[in-house]
């Protein structure tokens, strides 16, 4: 299990919703922020989150300068985005899937929160849900086996 410190400084404004389909871009570039319905005061690992969520692996140090956080916040960032990539990729890819850009947001964001490397073309990432106590539960691994870029995801169900 990772341990990290808490946030101790003053809580911030936080969008905590910052997703693709909350960040409309005009010819390549942002042109509105929209959704405020989740805003609040708290952590700022709740809207660095987007750079697993929104941006590639190729740009996270451009996002992690301009956002200016420490070691903990981006570690926490980090985790946020693992757990939103699989609890959205399990709701709106396999329980509830009405909404299959969501569920790949999901996916590519556990994806990336669990590989920091961009060597992930060689990996593959394996999503069991196992039943327990009448819930699912998700348990998420990556296999470092090589395999064509076509299987670059599987599920399996338990």
């Amino acid at each position: 299990m990772l341990e990290l410190p808490q946030w101790r400084r003053d809580p911030v404004w936080v969008h905590s919703d910052l997703l693709p389909g909350n960040l409309p871009a005009e010819r390549g570039r942002l042109s509105a922020v929209i959704d405020f319905g989740a805003r609040g005061v708290g952590n700022p690992a709740v809207d660095v989150m987007a750079a697993w969520t929104v941006f590639g692996a190729e740009t996270h140090g451009v996002f992690r300068e301009a956002v200016e956080v420490d070691d903990s916040t981006w570690a926490r960032g980090r985790g946020r985005a693992l757990a939103f990539g699989l609890t959205a990729y399990h709701y709106y890819g396999v329980v509830h899937p009405v909404n299959p850009v969501l569920a790949e947001v999901g996916l590519r964001a556990a994806r990336a929160a669990l590989w920091t490397s961009t060597s992930v073309r060689d990996r593959q990432l394996v999503v069991i849900q196992v039943p327990l106590a009448g819930f699912q539960w998700m348990v998420a691994f990556w296999n470092c086996c090589t395999l064509p870029p076509a299987s670059s995801i599987s599920s399996v169900t338990a």
